[in-house]
C-alpha cells in the first residue's frame, strides 16, 4: 500500500518589530482597532514582548534596549 506524502506548508506568519517603548506601540495600535492577545513583563512591570491582533492581522513587538532609529 503506497503512502501519500503530504508536504508541510506554512499557513501563516506574524511579523515582529522592535521598539524601545512597547506601551506606546500598544497604545498606537489600539487606536487602529488591535487588541493585546499576549504579553510578557519584566519583574518591574515593563512590557518586554507583546502580541497584538485584529481579525486576521497579527503583529508582535519585542522591547529593544535602545531607541530604534528609522532609516
Amino acid at each position: 500500500m503506497a503512502e501519500t506524502m503530504v508536504k508541510p506548508c506554512v499557513t501563516g506568519l506574524i511579523p515582529m518589530a522592535h521598539a524601545a517603548d512597547l506601551q506606546r506601540a500598544v497604545d498606537f495600535y489600539k487606536l487602529l482597532g488591535m487588541e493585546v492577545r499576549g504579553s510578557r513583563r519584566n519583574p518591574s512591570g515593563e512590557l518586554q514582548w507583546v502580541h497584538l491582533a485584529c481579525d486576521q492581522a497579527d503583529l508582535m513587538f519585542a522591547r529593544d534596549a535602545e531607541p530604534v532609529m528609522a532609516g
